[in-house]
């Protein structure tokens, strides 16, 4: 067996590495690709909530107190007195003398002939209004006196007291009796019926919460994401690709050959599928350049060792 020449062997090193270049750079193609037709690793899934208000519950501190209406029945209080006494008020009223009422009586004796001047103190004396032969005798009252000689009558002049006389005297009048008041110091209070009214006390309540609720959660809404179709994918190897064409000239293998690797390693897609939004055929530009370059460099080695 003959061993390969020096350039061959460095050319076939290059294909190699050219070859597990552009396979990297299609698994990465691939990856992006597949990243931006089937999108990312799907998120969390947003639940909206509803708005909840928090709750509270009513708590007692102090119960209603209704309206009502007291009765009190209050006995009769007798009146407070005391009594004061008022002596008897008199006055005295002066009375001048009275002076005696006399009257001067002439008497003549009638008790018959007599020796001498009868008794001035005998019944026997009558009056006869003191006249004597038609003049009356002015003689000292209680003298008998006679007239004539012998057995004459007799006569006598008393003064008689008619009424007595009054000195004069004072008399006490009364003006006001003795008597007793009686001052009223509380007036009597009678027996009554008090009613007392008691408005109703509210009862005093707190809220205490219950439930602290929770805010509402709205979840964006997603834009729908376009889902490209992928197109069927030709292995017909009846024209090679230029990818078929490159691996075929670092490999050394023919193309029907290639074109299955191509095929099987995703480069035949990317070449068939046409222009996308995706990243892929950018990689696979890349990709091809640099089997390109890589091939330049190989015959430009090969050229420069084979020569004598």
């Amino acid at each position: 067996m003959s061993i390969p020449s020096r350039s061959t062997a460095v050319r076939g090193r290059l294909a190699y590495v050219g070859i597990a270049t552009a396979l990297s750079l299609v698994a990465l193609g691939n990856s992006a690709e597949a990243t931006g037709v089937y999108g990312s690793a799907p998120a969390a899934t947003c639940v909206p909530v509803e708005y909840q208000a928090p709750t509270y519950e009513t708590v007692i501190i102090t119960s209603e107190v209704p309206a009502s209406t007291k009765t009190i029945e209050h006995d009769a209080v007798p009146a407070a007195t005391h009594v004061v006494h008022h002596d008897a008020v008199y006055t005295t009223v002066h009375h001048d003398a009275i002076p005696a009422v006399i009257e001067r009586v002439h008497y003549v004796w009638t008790g018959g002939p007599v020796d001498g001047p009868p008794p001035v103190d005998s019944q026997k004396w009558n009056s006869d209004n003191g006249e004597h032969n038609g003049k009356p005798h002015q003689q000292p009252d209680g003298v008998p006196y006679q007239v004539g000689k012998g057995h004459g009558d007799w006569f006598l002049w008393m003064t008689n007291v008619v009424t007595d006389g009054v000195p004069a005297w004072g008399k006490q009048g009364l003006v006001t009796a003795a008597w007793d008041e009686t001052i009223i110091d509380t007036p009597e209070v009678p027996a009554w019926t008090e009613y007392v009214e008691h408005t109703a006390i509210p009862a005093v309540t707190e809220q205490h919460m219950t439930d602290s609720g929770h805010a509402a959660k709205e979840c964006p809404v997603q834009p729908e994401t376009p889902t490209s179709t992928p197109t069927s994918t030709s292995t017909s190897t009846s024209t090679p690709t230029p990818i078929v064409n490159v691996l075929s000239e670092f490999s050394g293998r023919p193309a029907a050959s290639n074109q299955a690797v191509a095929v099987a390693t995703g480069w035949e897609s990317h070449e068939t599928r046409g222009a996308t939004d995706s990243p892929a055929p950018w990689i696979a530009g890349l990709a091809l350049a640099l089997l390109l370059g890589a091939a330049g460099a190989s015959r430009a080695w090969s050229r420069l060792h084979d020569q004598p």
